[in-house]
This record gives structure tokens, C-alpha cells and sequence, in this order.
């Protein structure tokens, strides 16, 4: 189960990192861009990481202060989220 999950955070983190290089080069060549919303929502349900190393990789939303915000934000929630599940499992179980 737990591989199963950390797989999907791989995979979440992979796909965000692409689509904010793809978001880049859509800005550079005046192609339809990804709404921000979108980038930001996929920071927030595990896809942070992928989302910062997008940022600094292809320099881009840099600039923009809620792109930080979210990420950093997204990266401490799930976080919290493990550490939780960890506590409470050692809890109950007492493994």
C-alpha cells in the first residue's frame, strides 16, 4: 500500500514538472497556456515538489509570490498529512 502511494506522489510530482516546462514553452512560442489554477491545484493535492523544481528548472512563475506560496504550502501539508497517518498508526497498532 505504502509503495503504491509513493508512486503516485512520483508520478503526480513527474507529470507537474513536465507540464511547467510545457507551460513555459507555450509562453515562449504564444501557444494556449495551462490556467494557473490548475498548476496551483496539482502543488496542493501532492504535486509540489515537481511544481518548485519546475519553477526553478525552467525559471518559471518565479516571479509570481502564490506560486511559492502554494508549493511550499503543498510540500508542509503533506507533510503534516504522513506524519499524522504515522503517529496515528503507531498509536493504534503500537508498531
Amino acid at each position: 500500500m505504502v509503495t503504491a502511494i509513493v508512486w503516485i506522489y512520483v508520478v503526480l510530482n513527474g507529470i507537474v514538472l513536465l507540464l511547467y516546462g510545457w507551460d513555459k514553452l507555450a509562453a515562449k512560442r504564444s501557444w494556449q497556456r495551462l490556467p494557473e489554477h490548475i498548476l496551483l491545484f496539482l502543488g496542493l493535492i501532492g504535486g509540489a515538489v515537481g511544481g518548485l523544481l519546475g519553477m526553478l528548472l525552467w525559471n518559471h512563475k518565479t516571479r509570481k509570490g502564490k506560486f511559492w506560496v502554494v508549493n511550499i504550502l503543498g510540500i508542509l501539508l503533506h507533510l503534516c498529512l504522513w506524519l499524522g497517518i504515522e503517529t496515528l498508526f503507531h498509536r493504534l497498532f503500537g508498531a
